[in-house]
């Protein structure tokens, strides 16, 4: 009989993520990321062009928005790097899917706000770039502005989404 040769290869610890596939902390988390979605939904969804006047108001949108995604990726994170470790298991690989699928289904309460920080007026736009305050999110804000005449409607973009 053949002796089993060890593996070298690193094992992560993905423990500052989540302990396991199985890990209740998971379904919370997405749970909390579905309720934080569908507030800034309701908050914000056909408002940001008229409540979005300031640079410091935008700031704190914006941060809303960077935290429901780093939420929102979490587990889909957790899934890729288990699944990568083990590619062969079909628990792993079955998480992975449902982890995409929960990040999709969530972030369609989010797909409007790209669309609708592009109907700011392009001079208000231009000056939100410029400003101190958002200087964090400079990057982002003109990335998105180049970017602007390959932007679908909303309905549009979920489809997209979907893929």
């Amino acid at each position: 009989m053949a002796a089993k040769k060890k593996s070298n290869l690193p094992v992560w610890d993905l423990s500052d993520l989540y302990v396991a596939i199985d890990d209740p902390a998971i379904q919370k988390d997405l749970e909390a990321c579905k309720r934080r979605a569908a507030r800034f939904n309701k908050l914000y969804r056909t408002k940001i062009k008229k409540k979005i006047t300031s640079a410091g108001l935008l700031y704190d949108v914006l941060a809303e928005y960077e935290s429901i995604q780093q939420s929102l990726a979490k587990p889909v994170i957790f899934a890729s790097l288990e699944f990568s470790c083990a590619q062969g298991d079909s628990a792993r690989g079955a998480f992975l899917q449902q982890m995409r699928q929960k990040w999709t289904e969530i972030n369609q309460d989010l797909v409007f706000f790209n669309i609708e920080l592009l109907e700011i007026p392009s001079a208000r736009f231009k000056s939100f770039i410029r400003a101190k305050t958002l200087a964090v999110y400079a990057n982002y804000l003109t990335r998105l502005q180049e970017d602007k005449e390959h932007m679908l409607t909303e309905q549009n973009e979920k489809v997209f989404a979907d893929f």
